[in-house]
């Protein structure tokens, strides 16, 4: 080449890119700081809501450019939620997961990225429209919107998982069931992996607040876990846990409480919190910037409107110190964990691989549950009343079921909570139905998941000091688009006088199954089951002192349990408590995707963790299957990419140049560096026009065979591929 051509293949790079940073030769080479892990946290975009109140697009892109560019040495880039708004609908919807794809974790850069799905995000678009959001049961639902946040955000296996770096470990601890409420199997998991990691320095990562550590709505029932009592015992019980980081206010707040500091991560977009709240950084659109250092933890709130740090405008309530020890160590090496908690026998879950190491060590854990029931708060002693203004009038809920069948309602005339149980009000019209559901189908959110082949039981206890009224008890269950696999109803009952148990059984159909990843282990179509319970002719009261759901034939204690990880099975013999994880050595991930099933005897559910340590590569919106001596990733899993495009980002422990970015490439092998090669070798088997990919390289590089276009802008060198192109960077 000579000096003109190479002048000319030098020029910046700018193309391709939809929104986010306006150059990927902005992103500034990693360069970590000894001694410390720094992270940024942003939360609350609320992309695509249609509102003057919302920062539009171009806003938003140049305040995560200017948090990159004020922050070139993160170890850590996370999103607490809300990332898109959920009253868009069809191609409005995607647009806006395409353009947060594209902004946050494709924008961040060279480092690890993780998201905890908010509430806004775990709902089914368009919310707004309350005939959708109070579909009757039996019709047509909404697609799993857990699904979806984990194609958008690259999440393993369920939205609750943890991950190490730098000897610090980070648990998400997403609201799956309801906006407030902390969920049974993500409690049970939480559990067994805080017991995992009592001798490491912990941090929560949530959208929702602990009730009693910020500032809130002070009573309407929308911000603060329904069951924060429980959560924080929890936190209590683990001193190594030295913060819980959240969404969702769109303040900015710092709380030490608890020995702990509870920190509320500002917004990115979204509404401005009222000034009545208190000094919370009105009009800031920027995050939290955080620090853990062997003696403390260093939380700032950064205005990225402002570019400056919050204390600096005079805000010195926004930022803390949490003196503490800690277990910050630059040599440790990198760790994911997933898995699931209470998972039912017989199910199925897929599982996908985001990570990948040189010598990865993998681990299964595995406990049993105390309860064989499936559903949250069967006694009915989580309450909250939202209070939603004058034009929209109230919303009395329960904590994972549903009572009714309107919307905001301007007066509960048909329910009324009984801590514990719920009151049934006589109905003006006796023919009126009144439907208890669990879950609470009114999210539209898939739980509880389940398996064919098997007997489910409702069970109800009810008090009716009159009787006569009527109860009908039905199972409905669905697929992940929310399509109705099969709906069976149990015989009509006439309540007695006073107090009795009334239970029912019903099994999905077999012929149900077809199309679902128990027919098609390919598949990630998987089934989920909900119990109604149907009050008529509810001429007088009666309460509703517990609903339960469960294996028909589950009872007692975990026994048994048996853990199938592609056809191979790991048991342990005999009686299994939560307490007491049991330990298998189970061979590091090779292939982008496995599936994991779940077998037990006594209450049917066991809890399960996986934990790959030794991690060298994150890959964004794709899986990656390792194959030792290469990597191949590849299609895409994160359909609402603008630029279908796949980010690449070192754990540590890797050697440049690297490859960051494939842009329209269906499937790659990657031949890295710290494979023991001396040439990084890229192999491009299947590609669309215009295939690009982006290499990260401090210097020019020495020799870029096996292709004619290419372009060098310091640190990313630029590729044009087609397909069957093997390039080799020198």
């Amino acid at each position: 080449m000579n000096r003109r051509e190479f002048i000319r293949k030098t020029a910046v790079i700018c193309g391709g890119v939809a929104v986010g940073p306006n150059c990927l030769a902005s992103e500034t080479p990693v360069n970590k700081t000894s001694g410390v892990l720094k992270g940024f946290i942003v939360s609350d975009m609320h992309v695509g809501w249609m509102s003057d109140r919302q920062p539009s697009t171009e806003v938003q892109a140049e305040m995560m450019a200017r948090i990159v560019r004020r922050f070139p040495d993160l170890d850590v880039f996370l999103d607490t939620g809300d990332a898109n708004h959920s009253s868009l609908e069809g191609a409005k919807g995607d647009q806006a997961r395409g353009d947060w794809t594209d902004m946050v974790p494709g924008g961040c850069g060279p480092k690890p990225f993780f998201y905890v799905p908010g509430n806004h995000d775990l709902m089914p678009d368009a919310l707004s429209d309350q005939t959708h959001r109070w579909t009757a049961a039996g019709s047509q639902a909404g697609e799993d919107p857990e699904w979806r946040c984990d194609s958008l955000g690259s999440i393993a296996c369920r939205p609750y998982y943890s991950f190490d770096l730098k000897g610090i470990h980070f648990v998400s601890v997403p609201q799956l069931e309801a906006p407030t409420l902390v969920n049974r199997e993500c409690i049970e998991w939480l559990k067994l992996d805080l017991s995992l990691n009592r001798n490491r320095t912990v941090i929560l990562l949530a959208h929702n607040n602990i009730k009693g550590t910020t500032q809130t709505y002070n009573g309407d029932g929308y911000r603060g876990l329904l069951n924060s009592e429980e959560i924080l015992s929890i936190l209590n019980a683990h001193p190594n846990v030295i913060a819980w980081m959240h969404g969702h206010n769109h303040t900015y707040e710092v709380v030490e409480k608890h020995r702990k500091l509870f920190v509320s991560n500002g917004r990115l977009g979204g509404f401005t919190p009222s000034e009545k709240w208190g000094r919370v950084g009105q009009g800031h659109l920027g995050g939290i910037y955080f620090e853990v250092r062997p003696d403390k933890l260093v939380v700032r709130s950064y205005s990225a409107t402002a570019e400056k740090f919050l204390d600096e405008l005079g805000e010195t309530h926004l930022s803390a110190e949490l003196k503490t020890r800690t277990t910050v160590d630059d040599t440790a090496r990198p760790a994911c964990s997933y898995g699931m908690g209470g998972m039912m026998d017989g199910q199925r879950m897929p599982v996908f691989n985001h990570f990948a190491g040189e010598g990865t060590v993998a681990e299964l854990f595995v406990c049993g549950t105390d309860t064989s029931i499936l559903n949250d708060d069967p006694k009915f002693v989580n309450y909250q009343l939202q209070v939603a203004g004058k034009s929209f009038g109230n919303d009395w809920y329960m904590g994972g079921s549903s009572i009714g069948a309107g919307g905001f309602e301007k007066e509960n005339r048909t329910w009324k909570w009984q801590n514990p149980g719920i009151l049934l009000h006589a109905q003006e019209t006796p023919q009126t139905a009144v439907r208890v559901c669990i879950p609470d189908y009114r999210w539209e959110r898939c739980h509880h998941r389940c398996s064919p082949g098997r007997e489910y039981k409702a069970a109800l206890e009810v008090d009716s000091p009159q009787g006569g009224q009527s109860l009908q008890l039905q199972f409905i269950f669905r697929d992940k688009a929310g399509r109705e696999l099969a709906a069976v109803a149990a015989s009509s009952l006439m309540l007695k006088q006073g107090l009795h148990t009334y239970e029912a059984e019903a099994a999905m159909p077999a012929a149900a199954a077809q199309g679902t990843i128990y027919s098609d282990p390919s598949s990630d179509n998987l089934i989920q089951v909900m119990a109604q319970a149907t009050f008529a002719g509810l001429s007088s009261e009666l309460t509703l002192r517990k609903f339960e759901l469960r294996a028909a034939d589950a009872e007692g204690g975990t026994l048994n349990p048996t853990l199938v990880i592609d056809g191979k099975e790991y048991t342990h013999a005999g009686v299994m408590t939560s307490g007491q994880p049991v330990r298998f050595e189970i061979p590091p991930p090779a292939a982008a995707r496995s599936v994991h099933e779940c077998r037990a005897d006594g209450n049917r559910r066991v809890t399960w963790l996986v934990r790959h340590q030794a991690l060298d590569w994150q890959v964004r919106n794709a899986a990656v299957a390792d194959h030792g001596n290469y990597l191949e990733i590849g299609p895409l899993r994160n359909p609402w990419t603008h630029r279908r495009e796949v980010v690449i980002a070192p754990m540590g422990g890797v050697k440049e140049p690297f490859v960051h970015r494939l842009q329209n490439t269906e499937k790659v092998r990657i031949h890295p560096l710290n494979r023991n090669r001396d040439v990084l070798k890229i192999e491009v088997l299947e590609c669309r026009p215009a295939a690009r990919i982006i290499v990260h390289c401090q210097k020019t590089p020495t020799q870029v065979l096996g292709v004619k276009d290419w372009q060098y802008a310091a640190p990313h060198l630029s590729i044009s591929v087609a397909a069957g192109d093997t390039i080799q960077v020198s």
